[in-house]
């Protein structure tokens, strides 16, 4: 756009603003090949396209991390539950006993007297 006003002032001698606001028909379609369409930009910049679009991307972002936070949640549980709940249990066989019984084959030791 700048350089169009400076090409202006250049053919023309002086500026004025009211030809950006009316282009004639040349400057309108060598616009048209370069422009940008605008009804997608013009509907992110509305209130409500915008209110939207931020409410929709909001929405999803907290979807996600919820779903990492419950996935991380499950992972460290399962973690903890398999280092305290397996098939190997020491303590389990020492409530259960040894397989051989060494009580009957260690004398007791002898008796004290009390005098």
């Amino acid at each position: 756009m700048f350089v169009k006003i400076r090409e202006k002032r250049q053919m023309e001698g002086s500026f004025n603003p009211r030809s950006l606001e009316q282009p004639d028909a040349a400057a309108q379609a060598d616009l048209g090949r370069h422009a940008v369409r605008l009804p997608r930009l013009e509907r992110l910049l509305r209130a409500e396209g915008l209110k939207a679009d931020l409410l929709s991307v909001s929405l999803v972002s907290v979807a996600l991390l919820l779903a990492l936070f419950l996935t991380t949640a499950a992972v460290v549980i399962a973690m903890r539950r398999r280092a305290t709940h397996g098939t190997y249990s020491p303590s389990r066989q020492e409530k259960e006993g040894s397989r051989v019984e060494m009580w009957n084959m260690v004398q007791p030791p002898p008796m004290e007297r009390l005098i």
